[in-house]
């Protein structure tokens, strides 16, 4: 079983995902950043990947800190196209 984070995702969007992905994945949503970590700390399940919302404030920094827990956790950072060249880099 998957353990997806989603960090200021809309909640519609979040609706569509817990309605078309199948039970193999949980969908663990946090009201905060700090939440997260709070969750990966907890010695539940691991977070397989970590999906960052247009409501992350400073996405770029919270991905690194991110990676200071694990190095292989895909970050998938959602962005308006003005600002994915920036995120590049």
């Amino acid at each position: 079983m998957g353990h997806v984070g989603l960090v200021g995702v809309n909640p519609a969007l979040l609706r569509q995902l817990d309605h078309q992905l199948s039970s193999d994945f949980v969908l663990v949503a946090p009201d905060k950043p700090d939440h997260l970590f709070e969750y990966m700390e907890s010695g539940g399940a691991l977070v397989d990947a970590v999906v960052l919302g247009l409501a992350v404030e400073d996405a770029v920094r919270l991905a690194q800190r991110i990676h200071t827990y694990d190095k292989l956790v895909p970050v998938l950072i959602l962005s308006p196209p003005s600002t994915s060249e920036e995120l590049k880099r």
